[in-house]
């Protein structure tokens, strides 16, 4: 997150500094892929790549946005807060300001804002670019139109926004992750009832890289909502089997338990629906054993249900693609690798690995020897570590 260069380029843009800069991080999955949405448990890291905005005054009602990276320009009218449509940029900064608007009672922003939007976390490559400009967007007009008082809602405000602005129908991990992440740690994450602590990641042992596949894919067009819906089929036919059986009924599929599936199962549930519940499922009890290895130091442990996680989500989910399982399968088994894995949505996207710092050079190597051969060209490799939102 180059805060610096942000604001240097908000005063090439304008000819004046900005009045603050806000920079909120991205974040990798580690593990509990997909299971977000279905109020599973995460483990996520904030990163020490993400978005950064600076901001100045400008006429009153209207937001005029520079996204620097993608040399494009937006005009906002905060009077008439609607989505321009097809993933435009400027619908995460608008969804977020209605969501302020919405949220707290009598503020009234007291002039527009110029926003300079710059980042240096690769777009769409499962990084969460998108909650990292969502938050962002937060503290950038949030601090400018004092409206501060709602930050024990941002995970929440944020991910309203992208639902009703973008169409996605996803779960608030990543809005969470780039809110509450700190340097050193990996959040753990309940998602239905948004319990969460901090848990400690030994970098000075170990490596965080990130493999973009530069795969990109547009995810409210793509399968994603898709397997929400197989999920909530899933969810109704594992309650039913509860009523019949006297038991309780699971709020969340994440938390249905593998012996109300087989019940499920057995009164017919199958196909599509039952493998997207057992990758969930079982995702869900790879977090509970990673947590406990996280805690106790045993990060080999941890990295082999990375392995096991992406083989799910290869298998059961069907969100991997050649390009990430190439990425995988290419240090599977290697000297000082931990774990691999595909993170974020899939369909394209990046592959999370954790490296022992003495063979990451070899990791990298062996990353980009299996892909080019495969695809004719090296994937982008970035070796990350763990990071936070700033306000300057």
């Amino acid at each position: 997150m180059d805060a610096e260069k942000t604001r240097e380029l908000f005063q090439e843009w304008t000819g004046e500094k900005p009045a603050l800069t806000a920079s909120a991080p991205g974040r990798v999955n580690l593990l509990g892929e997909h299971t977000d949405y279905c109020g599973g448990t995460v483990l996520p890291m904030s990163l020490d790549l993400g978005i950064s905005i600076a901001a100045g005054p400008w006429r009153e009602g209207e937001l005029l946005v520079r996204a620097h990276d993608l040399e494009q320009e937006a005009r906002v009218d905060l009077g008439n807060l609607v989505p321009k449509g097809e993933g435009h940029f400027a619908d995460y900064i608008a969804g977020v300001a209605k969501e302020i608007f919405s949220r707290k009672e009598g503020c009234v922003p007291p002039a527009g804002l110029r926003l300079l939007v710059h980042g240096d976390l690769p777009n769409r490559a499962g990084l969460s670019s998108s909650a990292a400009l969502e938050v962002a967007s937060y503290l950038a007009l949030s601090r400018s139109w004092g409206c501060e008082g709602l930050d024990g809602e941002v995970p929440s405000l944020c991910l309203a926004a992208e639902r009703d602005f973008t169409g996605l129908n996803c779960g608030i991990m990543d809005q969470f992750a780039s809110w509450a992440g700190r340097k050193g740690k990996v959040v753990k994450l309940q998602c239905a009832s948004l319990e969460h602590e901090l848990l400690p990641l030994d970098e000075e042992r170990v490596q965080v890289l990130v493999a973009d596949t530069e795969v990109k894919r547009a995810l409210a067009g793509s399968e994603y909502n898709k397997r929400t819906e197989s999920c909530s089929l899933a969810l109704a036919a594992l309650k039913e089997a509860a009523r019949k059986a006297g038991l309780g009924e699971p709020g969340h599929l994440a938390l249905a338990g593998e012996e109300l599936l087989e019940r499920a199962e057995k009164e017919g549930l199958e196909g599509i629906p039952l493998k997207r519940a057992r990758h969930v499922l079982g995702e869900e009890a790879r977090v509970a054993r990673a947590v406990k290895a996280l805690r106790e130091g045993r990060l080999a442990d941890f990295g082999r249900l990375m392995f096991a996680s992406h083989e799910s989500l290869r298998d059961l989910y069907e969100v991997s693609c050649r390009e990430l399982d190439v990425l995988v399968e290419s240090v599977k088994g290697m000297e000082g690798v931990l774990g691999a894995k595909m993170s974020g949505a899939g369909f394209g996207g990046a592959v999370v690995a954790l490296v022992e710092k003495r063979a990451l050079e070899a990791a990298e190597g062996a990353m980009r020897q299996a892909f080019e051969k495969e695809f004719g060209r090296p994937p982008r490799i970035l070796a990350v570590s763990s990071g936070e939102w700033t306000l300057d």
